[in-house]
């Protein structure tokens, strides 16, 4: 029985570990599987956890290796879990005791693929509706709550077949991994719904500055995921503007701008090669957006960069002040208007005035009997000056405060000009949709009477019909049901036809060679097995050779100079057996006891098995059928591993060949068809089987470890014709004595070796065609080693390393080469070896700009 849950939790640190694993031991949900992930090797962490899953469920397991990313170490742990759900939590999290009892059921009542786990306080943040917090939806209700949940990787729960169905993993190498993995489920999950929380999980908000860097790869993977699943049109819009407020949120936050600028530009011109990608971005982005994509690609360094952004926002703010200086301006015009319509009224009360006293000179002339009361009219006169002016006073106050209402109310009038409009368009509208409705009632009430005669006729055949459909469905099922067993069934018949005609064809050849007194002796398969002081294990190999159920076979076993029994039991096999053959030599190493063995054998293919691994009874007629079914070079097939301690077999994703698809079972393939994946592909000798004329063309490197390495690349180089059979033949024993307990100074011919991988691509014109994948494998390969060695040992590997980069930069076209082709973090260590003195300083180099 699955558990439940499998809890994958992210150690790191060593504080309050204790009380933290008691938190988990409490959880009221039975049945959980715990994984615990870390890359810093801590002793005391070790035996806390090691006394914690020896004490406890046989579902707790330990992932620890050292200096590897967090995407690596998750992507692993997701290849062992087995629960039906997989949720992620760190260390430093506190989760009560009932925290996946609520994941678990929600989950389940609800059948859910992923439960998104929100805190009450970021709903408006996320702009997150009641709906979508109380019902089941799935991306396409989402929106803009799409990137705003990929945020919070934490105390989600995910359903494992929908992760494994669709490939679901990490990006390794790169920070912020938890983004394209949430969104890649949010595109493929059906059944999607939140579980309320408190705020308990904590979230990152301090980065490096190697992992900003990493936002620019990661936004660019983000629009190819949406373009994978085909919704990279649906979301364009947002995914543009995501990806541009994306880069200027790391450029807001990097120290060191330069480089973060220089990766910035050079992924907007490859996107913007793409004319119908360049249209978008110019239609689809904001204005804000729209002015830092364009001032990005016009750029030549983040100085001028800078610059232009500032330029850009100082002409933002003049436009703003000239907009409000243009409002004013319309203002004042108004209001000089309004004091000249004023200053006229007062002018003609002026003309008034000055008319009544031209006509009172003139009525005095006229009239010397009314000067008394002239006078009295006069001073009349004098009181209306004074109340005039009084009044002036008031009118002038009185503008003021009109002027202040005149504002508003043209605010409010621009207003209510716009509701007018919106509702006479409204008004028309349903003007015209009654006039159509009146029509429509008037056809529907004649053809009323019509239809209630033909309900009651209807009705009758109705019921007639859904018998007869009833009948149809049942009988249609049935039909289908049988062609797709029968198709099926003619499909297998159909392979095994083929496969039984060309089997019975070699069988006929045979059989004519009988017939004709022509007997072949050449062996069908030649197997070599290299052993060195591997008594303990030896017999189990060799019985499951000796009892292969293909009996023309050849088994060449080579001694590398044994101090123990090895070579006696060689011996007595040979004087039983025929088809054993031994030899024996000075211990010089699996190389060339393996390129000795190669002139010795006389098989159609060959096979390698190492001594203390073995294989199933079946191995060599299966694959025997299969390489000459197809006229192979090559057949590729799985391993198994064995623990000698706890007698449990386990599978390894490495041996499992996961990077190749499925498809490719039954395919013929060359390298160039998987050129993509096949720096990713096992390099072990023992998991194929080869024809013996391609093998006779390569070597295994002599007197050095990791002698595979050349073999494999120059093997899988020049096959033409590959193929893949996902079935579990070997079983590779794993015990103390085959696993290194440190890294020594055997270790050092990781230099030579990857030298002599790169002549094998010179050799055969394919450097061109594999340039990135070449200079990477080459810069990697030696960094991951230099980083396990042990101190003692480091010194005089950099040396090694150092002069064999110096060799590398001082010829123009390899460095031209190195640094064009290397990503981020292998240029990096490129360049500070070179620029090093010491392997202090190298270290010194890389811990400060981590630190930066």
């Amino acid at each position: 029985m699955n558990p439940k849950i499998t809890l994958i939790i992210s150690i790191t640190t060593e504080k309050n570990i204790e009380q933290y694993l008691k938190n988990i031991k409490n959880q009221l949900l039975e049945n959980i599987e715990v994984i615990f992930v870390y890359d810093k090797i801590d002793k005391n962490t070790n035996k806390i956890l090691e006394n914690f899953c020896k004490n406890d469920s046989a579902y707790l397991k330990i992932i620890s290796e050292k200096n590897r990313s967090h995407g690596f170490l998750k992507n692993k742990s997701l290849n062992i879990a087995q629960g039906d759900f997989i949720t992620f939590i760190d260390s430093t999290d506190n989760i009560d005791f009932n925290f996946m009892e609520k994941l678990y059921k929600k989950a389940k009542n609800e059948d859910l693929d992923l439960l998104i786990s929100v805190s009450y306080e970021k709903i408006k943040d996320y702009s997150l509706s009641k709906n979508m917090c109380e019902n089941v939806f799935n991306f396409q209700d989402m929106n803009k709550s799409i990137f705003y949940l990929s945020n919070t990787l934490k105390g989600n729960l995910y359903r494992r077949n929908l992760l494994d169905t669709y490939k679901i993993r990490f990006p390794t190498m790169l920070s912020f991994e938890d983004k394209p993995f949430l969104l890649e489920t949010f595109l493929t999950a059906k059944h999607v719904s939140i579980l309320l929380r408190e705020p308990a999980l904590n979230m990152k908000s301090e980065y490096s500055s190697n992992e900003l860097l990493d936002m620019i790869q990661i936004s660019t993977l983000i629009l190819n995921i949406f373009k994978k699943y085909d919704m990279f049109n649906t979301y364009k819009k947002l995914l543009l503007n995501f990806k541009i407020y994306f880069l200027k949120k790391g450029y807001t936050k990097i120290k060191d701008k330069n480089d973060y600028f220089n990766l910035m530009k050079e992924d907007l011109i490859n996107l913007s090669q793409n004319k119908k990608l360049c249209d978008a971005f110019l239609h689809e982005l904001n204005e804000e957006n729209l002015k830092f994509y364009k001032n990005c690609l016009k750029s030549q360094d983040f100085n001028q960069f800078n610059l232009n952004m500032t330029f850009t926002k100082i002409n933002e703010k003049l436009d703003e002040k000239q907009q409000k200086l243009n409002f004013i301006n319309g203002n004042l015009s108004k209001w000089t208007e309004k004091l000249n319509n004023k200053e006229n009224k007062i002018n003609n009360l002026k003309t008034k005035l000055d008319n009544e006293k031209k006509q009172m000179k003139i009525n005095e002339k006229n009239q010397n009997n009314r000067e008394i009361t002239i006078q009295i009219k006069e001073a009349n006169l004098k009181d209306k000056e004074t109340r005039i002016t009084q009044l002036q006073e008031n009118l002038d106050n009185k503008e003021k405060k009109l002027d202040n209402k005149i504002e508003k109310y043209n605010n409010l009038e621009k207003e209510l000009i716009k509701k007018e409009s919106s509702i006479n368009t409204k008004f028309k509208e349903l003007e015209t949709e009654k006039e159509l409705l009146n029509e429509k009632i008037k056809h529907l009430e004649d053809k009323e009477t019509n239809i209630i005669q033909l309900q009651e006729k209807l009705k009758v055949q109705e019921e007639k019909i859904d018998q007869k459909h009833v009948k149809y469905i049942d009988n249609l099922n049935k039909i289908t049901n049988n062609l797709e067993k029968n198709q099926k069934e003619y499909e297998k018949r159909l392979i095994k036809i083929d496969e039984d005609i060309t089997l019975k064809k070699i069988e006929l050849e045979q059989m004519q060679n009988n017939n004709s007194n022509k007997k072949s002796n050449t062996p069908k398969i030649s197997i070599i097995i290299c052993a060195y002081n591997r008594e303990e294990y030896l017999k189990r190999c060799l019985n499951s050779v000796k009892n292969q159920t293909l009996k023309n076979i050849e088994i060449i076993c080579a001694d590398d100079g044994s101090t123990d029994n090895t070579l006696d039991v060689f011996r007595k096999y040979a004087n039983k057996d025929h088809r054993f053959k031994f030899f024996t030599q000075k211990n010089s190493g699996p190389g060339v006891a393996r390129n000795k063995a190669i002139k010795m054998a006389t098989g159609e293919y060959i096979m390698f098995l190492d001594s203390d691994d073995w294989i199933e009874l079946n191995t060599c007629e299966e694959l025997y059928k299969k390489v000459k079914l197809n006229d192979l070079d090559i057949l590729l097939f799985l391993m198994k591993n064995y623990s000698e301690e706890t007698g449990e077999y386990y599978e390894d994703s490495y041996y499992n060949l996961t990077p190749i698809p499925d498809d490719f079972e039954n395919k013929v393939f060359s390298h160039e068809d998987i050129s993509n994946i096949i720096f990713s592909i096992s390099i072990s000798a023992c998991q194929k089987i080869y024809k013996r004329s391609l093998v006779k063309k390569v070597h295994f490197a002599e007197k050095l470890l990791f002698e595979d390495n050349p073999f494999f690349w120059g093997v899988m180089l020049q096959a033409k014709r590959m193929s893949l059979l996902k079935k579990y033949f070997y079983l590779r024993s794993r015990h103390t004595s085959s696993i290194t307990s440190e890294y020594d100074n055997k270790y050092f011919d990781v230099i030579p070796i990857s030298n002599k991988v790169i002549s094998i691509f010179k050799e055969l014109n394919l450097v061109n065609m594999y340039k990135y994948q070449l200079t990477n494998y080459k810069i990697n390969y030696i960094s991951q080693w230099y980083h396990m060695m042990e101190e003692k040992y480091k010194n005089t590997f950099w040396d090694l390393m150092h002069d064999d980069f110096q060799k590398l930069h001082e010829d123009k076209k390899i460095d031209s080469l190195m640094l064009n082709n290397l990503n981020e973090p292998n240029k990096l260590f490129y360049l500070r070896t070179l620029k090093s003195r010491s392997y202090v300083e190298l270290d010194y180099l890389e811990k400060y700009s981590d630190e930066k």
